[in-house]
């Protein structure tokens, strides 16, 4: 065989092991339970045919991981030149992101070694906190610590009634007629309305009063705030007079909303 010859077969020899690499590398592998670093965790592993690995179930002996304290799920979004999926993570209930290889032999049937991944940590459960609201109760609830700084998203939903079932209130609304009609604050016609203002009723966010948005026949609610690294949330709903909170108003309130409260992303 001329030199020439010899260069072609061997160029095609080169040609087919990386298209037997790429497309190995590319099939999809079914879900299995797979012990890794050094039996210390366990997790399901699932890989498309595009190459994106999905880790879920993750159980370790001590720390379950080092980025938050709760249970995550992981997505493994392949780096190399070529790679069908995007890259990006889902920005939605991210918990952080960071590029990385693999270096165990327990994870190469799911995570070739050497192959660059950028790996998208999210909650396994992004909803942190839910419970129920008693209306009647004038300091209000404080939710359990979030697990990490970020946006969360709070949605409260249900009705209660006060003045003897006069006033009917939900998170934002008020209605005197089995919500046939509604109003922000009492109706015009109450001689009360004036003197309470239209936050009567509202639910409040860590004291202070939001834009619950328009009208839901629901009576479902939801807004976003930011939580500072070890700063709780609390919600209550508002009984009282020009911004006031007022104690014994809450007596005769009755009726209690749920809320939840999810992690949305940094």
């Amino acid at each position: 065989m001329n030199t020439s010859s010899a260069r072609v077969v061997g160029l095609s020899a080169a040609i087919g092991c990386a298209l037997f690499a790429t497309a190995a590398h590319a099939r999809a592998v079914p879900t299995s339970t797979v012990t890794f670093d050094g039996g210390n965790c366990t997790a399901k592993f699932v890989r498309s045919a595009s190459g994106i690995v999905n880790e879920t179930q993750r159980e370790c002996t001590g720390e379950q991981n080092p980025w938050v304290d709760a249970d995550v799920t992981l997505q493994f979004r392949p780096l190399a030149a070529g790679s069908k999926p995007n890259p990006a993570c889902d920005p939605t209930g991210l918990v952080t992101t960071f590029v990385w290889s693999n270096t165990d032999p327990a994870l190469e049937a799911y995570l070739p070694i050497g192959e660059q991944y950028n790996v998208c940590v999210y909650l396994e459960n992004a909803v942190v906190a839910s419970g129920s609201l008693d209306s009647a109760d004038a300091d209000g609830i404080a939710v359990d610590e979030v697990p990490l700084p970020g946006t969360y998203q709070v949605c409260v939903s249900g009705t209660w009634s006060n003045r003897n079932g006069l006033d009917t209130f939900d998170a934002e609304y008020v209605s005197q007629d089995a919500w046939v009609s509604f109003s922000d604050g009492l109706p015009a016609s109450d001689p009360m309305s004036v003197q309470l203002g239209p936050n009567i009723g509202d639910v409040q966010v860590n004291g202070q009063f939001v834009d619950w948005g328009a009208y839901s026949t629901a009576h479902s609610y939801c807004t976003t705030v930011a939580i500072a690294d070890g700063e709780q949330l609390t919600l209550g709903v508002f009984d009282g007079a020009g911004g006031t909170a007022i104690p014994e108003w809450y007596a005769d309130n009755v009726g209690s909303l749920d809320y939840t409260v999810k992690y949305v992303g940094p």
